[in-house]
């Protein structure tokens, strides 16, 4: 079974609760779209990197807790892929790569979605990437080529 990242208690929180907060792959509010967005890669799931994903959106605060919660969803897929068939790690991996890029380039809307009175147009800081280096050094051991291809 494969190890995927997650932040603010994610693994600690009851069922119940993720099965209000998220809604797997896809717009929550999309409606018959979102059934067209599958939750599997060439038949792999992947429900649990989505699940994990919107539930980083509903807690982030700031810019840098979007650009987080994209890079552990895209972190998380590759994760799962590097475990699956040797054979269709490629397709997959393009596959992933435009899930991650849907939701950087279009996912701020549903970002936004429950951050009424939030400043979300905090930059960056410094301070910022460094603790996210330190969180990606400590929590997110990373995958070597070899593992990966």
């Amino acid at each position: 079974m494969t190890k995927l990242i997650s932040k603010y208690d994610y693994e600690t929180t009851p069922k119940h609760i993720i099965k209000k907060i998220c809604n797997g792959c896809g717009a929550a509010n999309g409606g018959w779209k979102n059934k067209l967005i599958p939750e599997t890669i060439y038949g792999l799931n992947i429900k649990e990197c989505c699940q994990i994903h919107d539930f980083m959106y509903f807690f982030g605060v700031s810019k840098y807790g979007k650009i987080l919660a994209d890079k552990v969803f895209l972190t998380n897929m590759y994760r799962l892929i590097a475990d699956g068939n040797y054979w269709l790690r490629f397709l997959r991996r393009r596959r992933a790569k435009k899930y991650y890029l849907a939701v950087k380039f279009f996912g701020k809307k549903a970002y936004m979605s429950n951050k009424e009175g939030f400043n979300n147009n905090i930059p960056i800081t410094s301070n910022d990437l460094v603790e996210q280096k330190k969180y990606e050094k400590l929590k997110w051991p990373k995958l070597s080529n070899e593992t990966i291809l």
